[in-house]
Parts: structure tokens; C-alpha cells; sequence
């Protein structure tokens, strides 16, 4: 099991009960969930759901320049008139953007096989349902079985995501709250504890 193993710099950062009550400024990042995870978010507590790939990709999967992602997602930002749960990484390109404002960090730290299997099944249903993502985007099952593939981005980026967790963690203000889910017992739980209906992606209209 591929997880992330802790310094003892992290015994500063301000890990939090899965119990932590739910503010206005949240960032949602890590793997395994973070979309669902938001919308629920939204669905109960009003909150606007800002989706960092769709603020990075156009149609047609082009990406955005750092200059213009940065920008786009400063507006969503504020749109949302300080009650946004925001979902994604990109912390590389964004810096500390999103982390110098959030009240609440949820950090989904899943082992890197249940994330993998998820992603999985995930592509194949995008595949066969032909769901609208990210930018108004489409996987396909040539993309799939392609080097463009998510999949064999995480499959390629393995150690590269680990080690982007631990960066991520130094940017993270020493006073900003992080509850960490380390599986889905825990992640299950959230969602029991904070009465959040689990929104899946296929209960979404195109």
C-alpha cells in the first residue's frame, strides 16, 4: 500500500476531528472522492462548487496558461462571495492561492491502489456514458487506452503525486484546520456525521 509517511514537521500542522464543523472557505484537494465530496458540500450548506479542472481546461482538453488558469480561477473565487468548497491540486501551478484563504482543509490521503481502482471504474463509465467533465470535455475509449489516459497518468506520476502531497503540506499555514480521510471507513463516516447525500457523478444531467 503506497501512502504518505509523515516528518515530524508535520506534528505543527492542525489536524482536526472527523467531526470538524464545515465553514465557508473549504478546500477539498488529494484523490478518491473530491467532486462527489464537494457537490455533497454544496447541496447542504449552500456553498458554490468551484472544480479546479474545469477552471484549467478548455474544450477539446487545452489547457489553459498557468497566467490564465490562475486568473479564472481568481474570478470563480469571487463569484462566489466567500462561500466556496473548492476541489483539486494544482498546487505546483497555483502556489498557496486557495490555501492562504480557506478556513478548512479536507484532505482525502487515500491508499494509492483504492484511488487507482476509482479512477478506473470511473473512465469506463465516463466512457460508455459519454458524461460531460471538466471544461465540457469527454473521455473517449481511444483517449483510454492511450498515453493520455488518467490512468496511466497516475499509474506514470506514482511517486511524482506522493511527493507533491508532502509539498502541498509545507505551503499549508500552520493555523488552517486539516481533516484528514486516510480511507473509506473514514470517508464514509463523514459523510454520515455531517448528513451529506453522496452525489455521484451519473446522478448529474449533461
Amino acid at each position: 500500500m503506497c501512502k504518505l509517511k509523515f516528518s515530524k514537521d508535520d506534528s505543527n500542522l492542525k489536524f482536526v476531528p472527523l467531526s470538524f464543523p464545515l465553514k465557508n472557505k473549504i478546500f477539498i484537494c488529494g484523490a478518491g472522492g473530491k467532486s462527489s465530496l464537494a457537490r455533497s458540500i454544496q447541496e447542504k450548506h449552500g456553498n458554490v462548487h468551484i472544480e479546479l479542472d474545469a477552471c484549467k481546461f478548455l474544450p477539446n482538453w487545452k489547457e489553459r496558461t498557468v497566467e490564465e488558469f490562475r486568473d479564472f480561477t481568481v474570478e470563480k473565487i469571487k463569484d462566489s462571495q466567500g462561500r466556496w468548497v473548492i476541489e483539486g491540486n494544482y498546487t505546483e501551478k497555483l502556489g498557496n492561492l486557495i490555501l492562504k484563504d480557506s478556513k478548512l482543509i479536507i484532505w482525502l490521503d487515500l491508499s494509492w491502489e483504492v484511488v487507482f481502482w476509482r479512477i478506473f471504474l470511473r473512465s469506463i463509465r465516463r466512457c460508455f456514458t459519454k458524461q460531460t467533465v471538466c471544461g465540457g470535455n469527454h473521455e473517449t475509449w481511444r483517449q483510454f487506452f492511450s498515453r493520455d489516459s488518467i490512468c496511466w497518468y497516475y499509474i506514470s506520476r506514482r511517486f511524482r503525486i506522493l511527493k507533491g502531497h508532502r509539498e502541498f503540506l509545507q505551503l499549508v499555514p500552520l493555523e488552517i484546520p486539516i481533516l484528514r480521510i486516510s480511507n473509506a471507513r473514514q470517508l464514509r463516516s463523514f459523510y454520515k456525521i455531517h448528513e451529506l447525500n453522496l452525489i455521484r457523478e451519473n446522478q448529474l444531467s449533461n
